[in-house]
């Protein structure tokens, strides 16, 4: 059992990985799966045409773009740099709640020309 346990350890991040990659995929294949099995199936176009040429044609890219970080989501210190260029709060220039300006009062004198 204490074996099996350390190739655990070992292959838990290929799993993670692996989990990650998969789970990608799917989410932007599959509805380029079921719209063709709905169609097989009922006889019914489910999604209208302008719809999937709009959108769902290029939705399959997506998986291009987020594969890498799905791969580098896994590696422990790249997680690390990859919350920190994601989280929006630790910007330069990007108030919260934490960080608040003191403005002190200011006098704006307005000339009219009448």
């Amino acid at each position: 059992m204490h074996q099996q346990a350390e190739e655990w350890r070992k292959n838990r991040k290929m799993v993670l990985q692996l989990v990650s990659v998969s789970f990608v995929c799917i989410v932007f294949n599959v509805p380029d799966v079921i719209d063709p099995l709905f169609r097989l199936t009922s006889g019914l176009q489910p999604i209208p045409a302008n719809i999937q040429e709009l959108i769902l044609d290029y939705l399959g890219y997506g998986s291009c773009i987020f594969l890498p970080f799905a791969c580098l989501s896994t590696i422990p210190h790249v997680k690390e740099k990859l919350k920190n260029v994601i989280d929006y709060r630790r910007w330069p220039g990007v108030m919260n709640n934490r960080r608040r300006a003191i403005v002190g009062i200011q006098t704006i004198t307005v000339a009219s020309r009448r």
